[in-house]
């Protein structure tokens, strides 16, 4: 908290998928602005771990932040802060269709289709 006085939390999920070659990261954020309203956040990110000309290099193919509008989406996230952890069910789904979906964009991607975006935002 002293680092950053506006960050009130985070949930941070990481998980190394069973095949070693890839890694997601998922994050729920909540942040306070100066005049005290609160902004909640997605941070995704895949990486992948390669073995290029015989050295291990990791790369990033998406990175994502998405900033939740929508008031039960919102809802959805203080219930999820409360929880602490993704159910079972949203877990599959992480690590099922959105980083199957993450695994198909271009490397580096940093600015997400809506459609994409939607779909992390199903993860609360």
């Amino acid at each position: 908290m002293a680092d950053n006085p506006t960050k009130l939390f985070s949930i941070d999920v990481m998980v190394t998928l069973p095949d070693n070659k890839r890694e997601i990261n998922f994050s729920l954020v909540k942040n306070r602005n100066e005049d005290n309203s609160e902004r909640w956040f997605i941070e995704f990110s895949l990486k992948e771990h390669l073995k290029i000309d015989g050295t291990e290099k990791t790369i990033t193919r998406v990175d994502v932040k998405v900033e939740i509008l929508d008031q039960k989406k919102i809802k959805a996230a203080a219930t999820l802060a409360e929880k602490g952890q993704l159910s079972q069910e949203k877990t599959k789904y992480l690590l099922g269709k959105v980083q199957a979906t993450a695994a198909a964009m271009p490397e580096g991607t940093v600015n997400a289709k809506p459609a994409f975006k939607e779909m992390l935002t199903k993860v609360i």
